[in-house]
């Protein structure tokens, strides 16, 4: 299949669906007990594996699919949905930026791609996470359950950074050799 199509067909739709599924099922458990609010989400593999049989579209696709269901099974609330958009948004940072890793260290060695590829995933999560939590993440969510925080920069710091760099390692590094081990079943599905 083509990664430029615009439609996909309903044997792509289930397909994904089933993607979207089981995403869905592993975003369910992992947590992280030093950052408890915060989930590494191994849902993400899934949709990467998505993302390189249908593309980006069908990629963020997948992950849309796991945040509505992971929406309406957790209880549908405003504090809710500003957690899921969160990890929908590192969902599409993670599948655009392994999608441009990709393409940059395409004709490397193994290695190189790998690293250079994880890399880029981890530094673009970190940053782009970063941000949305100082500016709009945080704060939504701060005031919509009437918490403060007295030192922004200090959460940012010591809660946001690390995690995501810790979620960017993991789940980069992990897609990458789950890859590595699927590319000839990827490669099958993709036609």
């Amino acid at each position: 299949m083509e990664t430029s199509k615009k439609r996909f067909s309903v044997v792509q739709l289930v397909q994904m669906s089933l993607l979207a599924a089981l995403s869905y099922i592993l975003m369910i458990f992992p947590t992280i007990p030093m950052f408890a609010f915060f989930k590494l989400d191994f849902g993400d593999i899934p949709i990467l594996i998505g993302t390189m049989i249908f593309g980006p579209a069908g990629g963020i696709l997948i992950a849309v699919i796991k945040s509505i269901l992971y929406w309406i099974t957790g209880g549908a609330s405003i504090a809710s949905l500003i957690g899921i958009l969160a990890s929908l948004t590192a969902s599409i940072v993670i599948l655009l930026s392994i999608e441009l890793g990709q393409g940059w260290f395409k004709h490397r060695s193994r290695s190189l791609n790998i690293i250079g590829t994880v890399t880029i995933e981890t530094i673009s999560l970190v940053v782009v996470l970063s941000i949305l939590n100082w500016l709009v993440i945080t704060p939504l969510y701060a005031n919509l359950i009437g918490f403060k925080i007295p030192n922004m920069a200090k959460y940012i710091l010591i809660q946001v950074i690390p995690f995501n760099l810790i979620k960017g390692i993991v789940i980069g590094g992990i897609f990458m050799l789950v890859q590595g081990r699927l590319a000839k079943w990827i490669n099958v599905h993709k036609k």
